[in-house]
């Protein structure tokens, strides 16, 4: 028989949230792998981009976040997000470490030439994060001067995990604050209207 390679791509969209992908469908027919005996045919072989969120990566704070992150915090935890997507570690260490030391210079907490540690003591000193919140973004930074310096990969459950801390952060620092002034927004207008309608 003869040997051959099929390849079909497809640009797919979610009949729900109209979310665009791109497919590509791989035949060959020398891939013992794709062979199913019970049917005496070959399987096709596919890969979906951007590669789907899996487990604890799917409990993203993104939707909530996007619109609160000053742009430069935002455009490195969307990078980051897309290194964790893609199982690309040593990024993703980098980008999360990256973020907690933008994070600090956009609050302005230290002085321009603190390094991470000290700003993070600044922040534990100013009571803007606890103890136990300053414990773990210590070893975040660590972790991530082992990938910038060692090239360290990181474990899966030690991203998601550096990934939760940090959207923490994200959410106390951001999120938190913008929800405390709609509600106070939504409870003066309320008053307002009450006194004016009573």
């Amino acid at each position: 028989g003869c040997i051959y390679l099929i390849n079909i791509y497809r640009i797919l969209e979610c009949a729900g949230c109209h979310y665009i992908s791109f497919m590509e469908e791989n035949i060959f027919s020398e891939d013992d792998e794709l062979y199913d005996p019970a049917y005496g045919k070959k399987f096709r072989k596919c890969c979906l981009y951007p590669i789907p969120e899996e487990g604890v990566f799917n409990e993203s704070s993104r939707s909530r976040l996007e619109y609160v992150l000053p742009n430069g915090i935002k455009q490195i935890y969307e990078e980051t997000l897309e290194a964790v997507k893609n199982k690309l570690f040593i990024v993703a260490g980098i980008g999360l470490r990256t973020i907690l030391d933008t994070v600090c210079r956009e609050q302005k907490i230290g002085d321009v030439r603190s390094n991470l540690a000290r700003r993070l003591e600044v922040m534990r000193e100013q009571q803007l994060i606890s103890d136990a919140e300053y414990s773990v973004l210590i070893e975040i930074k660590n972790i991530g001067n082992k990938s910038v310096h060692e090239g360290r990969s990181l474990q899966p459950h030690e991203v998601s995990e550096a990934l939760i801390a940090v959207e923490h952060i994200l959410d106390k620092l951001y999120l938190l604050p913008m929800i405390n002034s709609e509600l106070r927004n939504n409870k003066n207008s309320e008053n307002f209207l009450e006194e004016n309608i009573s």
